[in-house]
């Protein structure tokens, strides 16, 4: 694997992460609730030829002591290519994607974009709500 690879998504990951574990209550439902919003604001962004990278993305949400965790993956085996990629490797020029706002770092930009959002959707299902 080449250094640096989805070295972005995991920076994104890792700045999401440690808000969520510092998050005091929260629930399965508020993680299934983001990871959908996270899952559907991905799909709106993958470049889009046949539908199989869009179709190919899943989510999880695993119950563990100090609170459930989530996950989300792409299964399409190009997907990791796709997300990284932005030049074409045959003429080394900027991708053309078929929809504005598709591209690479389809997942990364869907999380990082969508940050906030995807804290107050923990929070809206915590079981500990916050007095304002």
């Amino acid at each position: 694997m080449a250094k640096g690879f989805l070295s972005g998504l995991v920076k994104v990951n890792a700045n999401l992460t440690r808000e969520i574990a510092n998050m005091k209550g929260r629930s399965a439902t508020g993680m299934a609730s983001a990871l959908s919003f996270v899952r559907h604001a991905s799909t709106e962004k993958v470049p889009w030829k046949t539908g199989n990278l869009a179709g190919s993305v899943h989510t999880k949400v695993l119950n563990q002591p100090n609170g459930p965790i989530g996950a989300i993956w792409y299964t399409a085996e190009y997907a990791a290519i796709v997300h990284e990629i932005n030049v074409s490797w045959r003429t080394g020029k900027p991708l053309n994607y078929s929809k504005a706002g598709t591209g690479w770092k389809f997942l990364e930009r869907a999380i990082s974009e969508n940050h906030a959002v995807i804290l107050d959707l923990l929070r809206k299902h915590s079981k500990i709500q916050r007095i304002v």
